[in-house]
C-alpha cells in the first residue's frame, strides 16, 4: 500500500470525525439558586402556619413567626386553648423536617413576681416540648428559650441545619 493512500484515508477519517457534533453538555446546576429557591418556598410555607404571624428575618434566619397573645394560650394559662392541636400539628410537621433547625422562644407573665413568671413560662415550655417530641420532632435540632415577661407567647426562628447541629451538636 503506497504511503499516500494511508495519509489520504487517515485525513478522510479525521475530517469525518471533526464533523460529528459534540455530545450535549450536561445542564449546569446552580447550587446557590436551588438553595435560595428551597428557602423561599420554606419561608412561604412557614408564613401560612395557622394562628402565626410572620416576623422579619435577618442573618442566617430563613423564616420566623410568632403566635400572638390569645392565639395559642389563654392569658395566664399553661395549657393551650381548645384549638391548640390545630395550631401545633402543622408546626410539629414543619419542625420534623431534618433540613431545618429552629430557635423557639416563649414569653409570658401572670402578673406576679419575676420568679413566678419564669416558672409559668417554664411550664409552658415543658408542655410544648412534650407535645412536639410526641410528633417525632428531633429535639437536637432546636433550642428553647423561656423568659418570664411581656412578648408573644411563642416565637420561632428557622434556619438551615448545619452538619454539626444535625448530629446533635449545639452551635
Amino acid at each position: 500500500m503506497p504511503p499516500y493512500r494511508f495519509f489520504l484515508i487517515a485525513s478522510l477519517l479525521l475530517g469525518f470525525a471533526a464533523c460529528v457534533p459534540p455530545p450535549p453538555s450536561a445542564p449546569v446546576i446552580d447550587a446557590a439558586a436551588l438553595k435560595q429557591q428551597a428557602e423561599a418556598q420554606f419561608a412561604a410555607e412557614v408564613a401560612t402556619l395557622p394562628g402565626a404571624e410572620p416576623l422579619a428575618v435577618s442573618g442566617k434566619t430563613v423564616a420566623a413567626v410568632a403566635y400572638p397573645p390569645g392565639s395559642l394560650f389563654a392569658e395566664g394559662a399553661i395549657l393551650p386553648l381548645p384549638g391548640g392541636p390545630a395550631l401545633l400539628d402543622p408546626l410539629s410537621a414543619i419542625l420534623a423536617r431534618p433540613e431545618w433547625c429552629a430557635e423557639l422562644a416563649l414569653y409570658g407573665t401572670r402578673g406576679g413576681s419575676v420568679e413566678d413568671d419564669q416558672s409559668f413560662v417554664e411550664g409552658r415550655k415543658m408542655l410544648l416540648e412534650r407535645y412536639l417530641l410526641r410528633g417525632k420532632v428531633d429535639a437536637n435540632r432546636f433550642t428553647w428559650t423561656a423568659k418570664g415577661g411581656a412578648g408573644a407567647p411563642l416565637e420561632i426562628r428557622f434556619h438551615p441545619c448545619s452538619a454539626a447541629s444535625s448530629a446533635g451538636v449545639k452551635e
